[in-house]
């Protein structure tokens, strides 16, 4: 079974990737992993923007869905779809799309 999810105003999810615990031939403590940084992420889901005052919609970020992001997880609403974890955040917190990256090479 699919979930569809709409997110409202200027709220994306995002598939957040697996922590790395090593890096080429360095190990990572997980001391270092919990640190403040910016995380890496599938864009699952997007709302269509947030409302203006004379009407309009101020469109959301030049990002699409199945796009590799950096976000910052930091007040990130956890959500539980299909049994995997998702953020919930706001789109000022998604802070850039890696190119040349896409949900096919995610799954590998």
């Amino acid at each position: 079974m699919t979930t569809n999810i709409r997110p409202i105003r200027n709220r994306v999810i995002i598939r957040p990737d697996p922590p790395k615990s090593k890096v080429g031939r360095i190990i990572i403590p997980d001391s270092a992993q919990k640190t403040e940084r910016l995380h890496t992420g599938i864009m699952v889901a997007m709302g269509p923007g947030m409302p203006m005052r004379n009407g309009g919609i101020w469109p959301m970020p030049d990002v699409k869905i199945g796009q590799r992001v950096f976000y910052k997880p930091e007040g990130a609403q956890k959500i539980l779809l299909e049994d995997v974890e998702h953020h919930g955040v706001y789109d000022e917190q998604v802070w850039a799309v890696l190119e040349g990256e896409d949900e096919e090479a995610a799954e590998e």
